[in-house]
Formats: structure tokens, C-alpha cells, sequence
């Protein structure tokens, strides 16, 4: 059959390979009809649109945006009827049957779209398929959550519903379907899924953007470049100037995307849909922030407005938080929920908190949200809503404790030192005791300080006390690692490679792991203070025991070639079959899995003053970090033990 395709089919097969073959949509132009206009589907393809080349036409899909601007201006207007009329039937976006609708972003979605994982996240967490739209109709009748409320929260919440609820998630649905497409393998379904994907830019930008992205347009594009003056993550060189950083990755992740997919390299498209959904989370996340800020009475400025916007923007990325946290999720729903009886009844840090404790579950970064801005003072943010720093093996420390992550630096010259051949005891030596890499406020941080510098807070800990009853000293630790670097004592005769394991390990598991131990009591004492200037009410010292455990090495997600207690869950997995991959054998340790879980639940805890329930977390917490120690002493009870034909000082040290 001739054209078995569509004729639209083959243009489109054709333009995907122009770049390749060196010659331009410009070049090519339109095929004319006699009356000067093009015929239909056979335009010039290749406009840009926030300078980003589309290859198909999505013309009329970037239109959805001046509906999305119209129904703003009926809104501000309380043109009620007006605005739902609007919003149900479309008035600027053509399709090949009627309009596009920014209800039908909610309400039209196709089975194949309505499979995508994250719209199914999104479905169960508010127990609606048309959750988006449910909540943009009762804005704008008035009904359900929104009954005797102010107009201002209507408008506010009708609108950014819409934008950040409807449109959003449409634009994540386009890409989905792209993939969809692309794994048919027929150039002919939607151009391998390249029209899709143009759909999803041109749903995101909004023809108001115009080619180059600076017009001032009423889509996602839009927020991403707002907030980024806000946050201080635009790409200029002071952060408040240029494009957004986000737009900017966003737009390199499509044209690898289209890259992909018109390579039919599906499964590695999938993977950047990931990162554009992670990046796409950014603007919704400090959204969220600036008005738990503004939300809060006690900064002077909440009311009606900066409510509704802050549920509005917090409904955004809810069920991804829960997704994470449950218990991060519920403190962000209890405070910025425009039902609650008091706005921000915790305060503002602890949603900062809260949130920032899924960042690394959620894919994103602190330096990618950055930190709110001083409306007054552009060089300085508000209290408390600074930049927060990591993730650190997939924890997001909500204080500076970049330092601290750097003890594990010493770690690592120690064991050098110890290992050499001959080893080299007093480098050993000095660098336990001396430090070299992780300052504090006055001079080092030492590893023999983890043993012999506990303060008498910390020395109170029930579980240092039993270890303290049992070795008949308080400084069990570091008299372990001192008479293994020196040869005294128990290591007077003991060969060299037992002494280097003892000092090692003792170090590791002996200092370290129980100062680890110390800053979670040390967190729990201070928020039971009461007193955010005690240590941040417990999160600072929280956040310092997780990077001791994980330590500088294993980097944003979690390596495993650090040398820290972290890492020893990672081999041990492996010889104890307690991985999170395939058999038991790949994938992180079911260990540190848990524990980030625990410790990014216990920082929102503590961040909000729940000191009883960051007990209990604590409590797992402490048994879970025994698990590779017992799995460490019971190897090495199989290998020193004689019967085996493995035994020796190694083994046994």
C-alpha cells in the first residue's frame, strides 16, 4: 500500500534526520497549498520555543498556555462561572477534534498514561484518579475544603491547581507516553514517541515564553524562573540573574531524550526521564518552602493568600515526600494544609526539615533548591532558610557539617600508615591522636577524641555506660587502639598484621561507632531542652552522627568505598546475603537502607520537638547499627577457627 504510514509519518521519519544529514527545517521549509497556506501537517518544522528546537508541530499544545493566562484573569476577577467555563472547555488550544482543556489534563487521561508510576503515586495518595482536578472544581465553586473560604484562597489555589496540579503532571504523562511510543518500535506511533515528548516541552513552557524563554509566560517554565531569583539558583554568576538552573537542565535532558528516542534506545530513556521528573520537583519544592515561610504567623506576614499558595504548591510534591516518608509527609501535610486549625503550627524549620530529609530519596540536591532569599536583603536569607548541605550517602544534613564528614579522611591515612610495609606506627599514631583533615571550631577533630573527649552529656548514654561497665574504663576504646599502634600490653608479641587490624578496626568500630551512638543521645538531650538554640533543637547532632557513620568518602549516594561503619555494611552484605539486590548479593546493604530511613525520619521528628517519638528511632537505629558488627564477628569466628584450615593472626586479630 502506498504511504502505508501517513504521509505525516514520513516527514516527520525525515526531519529527525536532518541534523545528521546536515541541513535545517529552514532549509527544507513547508509544502504550499495555492492559496499560500501550508497543507496540513506539512509546516516548516523545527521552531524553538525557549530555546529548545521542536522538530514536530505542537503549535496549538503550546497554546494551552494563554487559556491557562485567561483563566488567571477571570480568577482575580471572582468571574467564577466565567473561569469554570473556561477550564472545562477550552478556548485557544485547537486538537483534530475540538479544544485541549486544562481540565482534561486531569480528566482525559489515556489508559496508557494512566499507567505511569508516578501518576499512580500521585492516584493513591489522594485516593482520586481526577485528584488534580478535584481540587481546582471545589476552588472554584466553592465547595468541599473550600466552603466559607476568602475568595483570595479560591483564586490563588484554582489557579496554581491548575498550573502545578493539572499541567505539571500532564507534562510528566507526555513524557511516559513518549517512552510508550518509542517501545512500539514504529517511527509511524507518534514519531517513536518525539511528538510526545515535544507535546510535554510545549505543555511546560507555553507559547508565551516565546523562542528564547524570556517572556513572561503562566507554566512550570515560569515558576522555575521566578523561584530561582528566590533561592538564588538562577544561572548567573550571583544566582539571582539568568535562566533558572532547573530550565536550563531540563532543557539538556530533552534533547538527550529525543536523542534516545529517536535511536529507539527506550530503557535508557526511561532513565532521563527520571532526572527531568527529579529536576521538575525543584520549583514545586521551593515553592512550598517560601510560603511555609510567608505561611507561618510567626514571621508577621501569614494570611489568606501565602495559605493557599503554600497548600497549593505542598499538593505538588506530597505524595512523592510520602513516597519517601511517611512521617516527613505527615508533618508537611499538618502544617501547610489550609484546613489546619493554626498555619504552620511547628514552624517553618521543621517543614525546611522535614522535607530536605527526602531530598536524596526524592533525587534531588540542596544546592538545587538553595536557600530563601531576604526580600529586603539579597545577600542574605531569612533565619533558617538557608542552603542546606548534602546528601551525604543519601542523607540530606540539614546544618553544615561538611567538617565532620572528613574525620573519615583521617580514617583512611591511618589504615595507609598501618598497612604499610613495614607499617609506619608513629604516622599512625599521630594521626590518631593529632588529626589532619576535619576542623572544628578549635583546632582538629581526632579520631582518639571520639573515645577520649566525651563530654559528660554524652558519657550519661545508657549504651556507652554498658560498655564502660564491661571493659572497666571509660577510655576502652582508645586503650585499644593505643596499645595495638604501640605494641603494649596484649599486643607486646603480637604480629604486625594484628596490631594493623586491631588499630583499624578498633578505630572504625570501637571510636567511631560508638561516638555515633553519642550524637544521637547528645540530639535527644537537646531537644529535650525545648530550645531551638540548643543544637537546633537535636538535628545538628543528629545530622553530625549520620556523617560520622558514612563519612566524607562514599559521596552523594553512597558508594561503599568509604571506611567508615557504612561502608562495613556494604561488605558484609554481601558475604551475609542481606543486600537489597537480586540474591542477596547486590544492591545497598538492607542495613543502610533502613538506617537512612531511620535518620531522615528522626531529623523531622526532632526538627518539629517530637523528642519521645526521635527516641524510639533512635532505639532502632542502635540495634540496626549492630547488625554488621555481629555479622563481622561471626566471619571471622568461621575463618580464625582452626577446623577450617584458614586460621591465623589476621583472621583471629
Amino acid at each position: 500500500a502506498a504511504v502505508a504510514d501517513g504521509y505525516r509519518a514520513v516527514k516527520r521519519a525525515v526531519e529527525s534526520v536532518y541534523g545528521c544529514m546536515g541541513i535545517s527545517c529552514a532549509d527544507v521549509g513547508g509544502l504550499l497549498q495555492q492559496n499560500g497556506e501550508y497543507y496540513g501537517g506539512m509546516a516548516p518544522c523545527g521552531y524553538t520555543l525557549a530555546s529548545f528546537l521542536l522538530t514536530t508541530d505542537v503549535v496549538q499544545h503550546a497554546r494551552m498556555d494563554l487559556d491557562q493566562q485567561e483563566f488567571a484573569r477571570l480568577l482575580k476577577a471572582a468571574e467564577w462561572g466565567k473561569a469554570l467555563a473556561l477550564y472545562e472547555s477550552g478556548q485557544h488550544s485547537s486538537k483534530s477534534t475540538g479544544l485541549r482543556t486544562l481540565q482534561g489534563f486531569s480528566t482525559a487521561i489515556s489508559a496508557i498514561k494512566a499507567a505511569a508510576p508516578l501518576y499512580q503515586q500521585f492516584v493513591r495518595y489522594y485516593d482520586s484518579t481526577t485528584y488534580a482536578d478535584d481540587f481546582v472544581r471545589a476552588a472554584l465553586l466553592g465547595t468541599g475544603p473550600f466552603v466559607g473560604k476568602p475568595d483570595v484562597m479560591r483564586e490563588e489555589s484554582a489557579n496554581k491547581g491548575s498550573a502545578y496540579g493539572n499541567s505539571w503532571m500532564y507534562v510528566v504523562l507526555e513524557l511516559e507516553d513518549a517512552i510508550a511510543d518509542c517501545k512500539t518500535g514504529r517511527l509511524a506511533n507518534n514519531d517513536m514517541g518525539v511528538h510526545a515528548l515535544d507535546e510535554a516541552w510545549a505543555f511546560y513552557v507555553g507559547s508565551l515564553e516565546g523562542s528564547d524563554g524570556s517572556g513572561s509566560g503562566v507554566q512550570p517554565y515560569s515558576l522555575a524562573e521566578k523561584r530561582c531569583q528566590n533561592f538564588r539558583t538562577c544561572s548567573g554568576a550571583d544566582g539571582i540573574s539568568g535562566e533558572a538552573t532547573v530550565n536550563q537542565m531540563l532543557r539538556q535532558h530533552f534533547e538527550v531524550l529525543r536523542g534516545q528516542l529517536t535511536s529507539g534506545l527506550c530503557d535508557e530513556a526511561r532513565t532521563t526521564v527520571t532526572g527531568i521528573v527529579q529536576q521538575m520537583a525543584v520549583p514545586m519544592m521551593q515553592g512550598m518552602l517560601r510560603y511555609a515561610y510567608k505561611a507561618d504567623p510567626a514571621n508577621g506576614i501569614s494570611g489568606p493568600k501565602p495559605i493557599a499558595e503554600g497548600w497549593s504548591f505542598a499538593r505538588g510534591v506530597l505524595p512523592q515526600i510520602h513516597s519517601c516518608s511517611p512521617s516527613a509527609a505527615a508533618l508537611v501535610r499538618r502544617n501547610m494544609d489550609m484546613s489546619a486549625a493554626a498555619a504552620v503550627a511547628d514552624g517553618y524549620r521543621a517543614v525546611k526539615r522535614a522535607v530536605e530529609s527526602v531530598y536524596g530519596c526524592m533525587g534531588i540536591s540542596c544546592a538545587a533548591v538553595g536557600g530563601l532569599l531576604d526580600e529586603n536583603n539579597a545577600n542574605a536569607y531569612y533565619p533558617g532558610m538557608e542552603p542546606c548541605h548534602g546528601p551525604l550517602a543519601g542523607y540530606a544534613a540539614a546544618t553544615d557539617v561538611t567538617e565532620h564528614a572528613r574525620i573519615d579522611l583521617d580514617q583512611a591515612e591511618l589504615e595507609k600508615f598501618v598497612d604499610a610495609s613495614p607499617p609506619q606506627w608513629s604516622q599512625a599514631l599521630d594521626i590518631y591522636t593529632r588529626g589532619a583533615h576535619s576542623q572544628k571550631s578549635q583546632g582538629l577533630r581526632t579520631l582518639a577524641g571520639f573515645s577520649t573527649g566525651i563530654s559528660a552529656g554524652k558519657a550519661d548514654a545508657p549504651l556507652y555506660q554498658q560498655f564502660v561497665s564491661y571493659y572497666k574504663s571509660a577510655t576502652y576504646a582508645d586503650e585499644f587502639v593505643r596499645a595495638a599502634l604501640g605494641g603494649t600490653g596484649e599486643f607486646a608479641q603480637a604480629a604486625d598484621v594484628m596490631r594493623a587490624e586491631c588499630a583499624n578496626k578498633g578505630s572504625q568500630y570501637g571510636n567511631t561507632w560508638m561516638y555515633v551512638i553519642l550524637e544521637m543521645e547528645d540530639a535527644l538531650d537537646d531537644c529535650r531542652a525545648g530550645n531551638l538554640q540548643a543544637n537546633d533543637r537535636g538535628v545538628h547532632a543528629w545530622d553530625e552522627a549520620w556523617v560520622f557513620y558514612a563519612g566524607s568518602l562514599e559521596g552523594i549516594a553512597g558508594s561503599g568505598a568509604g571506611v567508615q561503619p557504612y561502608a562495613l555494611a556494604e561488605k558484609r552484605c554481601v558475604n551475609f546475603g542481606t543486600c537489597t539486590g537480586a540474591g542477596g548479593v547486590s544492591g545497598t546493604s538492607q542495613v543502610n537502607r533502613r538506617l537512612l530511613q531511620l535518620f531522615q525520619e528522626g531529623q523531622g521528628l526532632l526538627a518539629a520537638g517530637r523528642c519521645d517519638e526521635a527516641a524510639s528511632v533512635y532505639t532502632q537505629i542502635s540495634q540496626t547499627m549492630a547488625v554488621p558488627m555481629m555479622q563481622g564477628m561471626l566471619r571471622y569466628a568461621y575463618k580464625a577457627d582452626p577446623v577450617n584450615g584458614i586460621s591465623g593472626p589476621k583472621e583471629i586479630a
